[in-house]
């Protein structure tokens, strides 16, 4: 081995000096080729494989941020804020109704001022003959249109005609 190298140095001094300048650029080109292809190929394939990843990553990382801004902006917005809002409108406007049914309300007789009232009304007409007169308790406005009567409370009496033409019940 020693022979071989004394032999490649003896051959190289015998060289001029523009044929060492082209050899030793020959061999600084193939080991140069061979580091790149040994060494620098695979660290540059690797860098570009990372770079992908990490390029990847980071647009999951863009993804999963806009979810949680979305989540954290659906926090704070109230979902049930419109139903809430129209609650408030709709108890407001049973409020009012409220209001002008005790205004209407007041504009009737009292039941238990009905049977006196009744009384007058036909002691002004000379005409009509009260035969009898007597409350019955008081029915749901839905059971009376269904036809049905409140529990407890008396079927209404047959009507009666008297001789002026007019119908009462006389129960």
């Amino acid at each position: 081995m020693k022979e071989q190298l004394l032999r490649y140095m003896e051959s190289v001094d015998a060289l001029s000096l523009r044929e060492r300048v082209t050899l030793f650029g020959a061999i600084s080109l193939v080991l140069m080729a061979l580091l790149q292809i040994v060494l620098l190929d695979p660290m540059l394939s690797r860098r570009n494989a990372l770079s992908a990843q990490i390029a990847q990553q980071q647009d999951e990382a863009k993804a999963i941020q806009i979810q949680i801004q979305s989540l954290v902006r659906s926090s704070v917005e109230d979902p049930d804020a419109v139903n809430r809002e129209k609650l408030k409108q709709l108890r407001a406007q049973l409020g009012q109704i409220d209001t002008q049914l005790e205004a209407r309300q007041k504009q009737f007789v009292a039941p238990q001022e009905m049977a006196a009232m009744l009384e007058r009304m036909v002691e002004k007409n000379r005409k009509l003959q009260l035969l009898s007169l007597r409350n019955l308790p008081g029915t749901n406005l839905s059971d009376a249109a269904a036809g049905t009567t409140a529990p407890g409370a008396a079927a209404p009496a047959p009507a009666r005609t008297n001789s002026s033409g007019t119908r009462w019940n006389s129960a």
